[in-house]
């Protein structure tokens, strides 16, 4: 899995740096949609023009956003990957990584969850716009599931990864909203309901749950092959 990084001197990779950053900071305190792209060339001490030569408008500092923390929290979920092998585990490193990464900027990443409803706004995680993040996205929840140790239904298990990309959404969006000390709801819905994620994989495999699991791929394959997903 590679992430591509243009090239730039330090000078302008530091100015491009210190817009990003002031812009983060201004998303988090005043909010997205309230801040704008003089105001954060003002207090980054960089002229507008150069703003706009970096970063076009606040929805490509976005953008920045989510690549920038999705490569972070790759990097973080591989560790666990070379260790272990137990796809509850696995699964646990990528959603507790999330939670870690966005920390700093629960307020932007709130705000961004309620844009990103509309499935036509460009930073919508379904949106056509942001396909590459999703791929990128889909390729972490599918080295999560290629090899593992972890019994697996082999029909099921090629539509896991996109199951997995709505599951660590779903409680992103969870956390987000999780107003319980140190989010202590969103950790304890994690672990329950990993549980009993993998008690229901592990009937999945029975015999006299063939005839269910027939229809379930069925419904997977209708959904998913008409979505986002490429």
């Amino acid at each position: 899995m590679s992430f591509t990084e243009n090239k730039k001197t330090p000078k302008a990779s530091a100015t491009q740096e210190r817009i990003y950053q002031t812009a983060l900071k201004l998303f988090c305190k005043k909010g997205f949609e309230q801040s704008s792209m003089r105001e954060i060339s003002k207090q980054a001490n960089v002229a507008l023009g150069a703003t706009y030569y970096y970063f076009k408008s606040k929805d490509a500092i976005v953008m920045e956003f989510y690549a920038q923390t999705q490569k972070e929290i790759f990097i973080k979920v591989q560790s666990t990957l070379k260790e272990k092998q137990d796809l509850k585990t696995r699964i646990k490193a990528l959603v507790l990584a999330e939670f870690e990464n966005k920390k700093p900027y629960r307020n932007l990443v709130g705000a961004l969850a309620r844009i990103g409803s509309d499935p036509q706004h460009p930073l919508s995680p379904f949106s056509p716009h942001t396909e590459a993040i999703r791929s990128r996205s889909l390729e972490i929840c599918r080295s999560i599931i290629e090899d593992t140790k972890t019994p697996l239904p082999k029909d099921l298990k090629t539509y896991l990864p996109q199951l997995l990309w709505f599951y660590h959404l779903g409680m992103l969006f969870f956390w987000i909203h999780d107003q319980s000390d140190n989010q202590e709801r969103s950790h304890r819905l994690l672990e329950e309901s990993l549980e009993i994620m993998m008690r229901l994989l592990k009937l999945a495999k029975l015999p006299m749950m063939a005839k269910f699991r027939k229809s379930t791929v069925k419904m997977l394959e209708d959904f998913l092959s008409d979505t986002f997903f490429k």
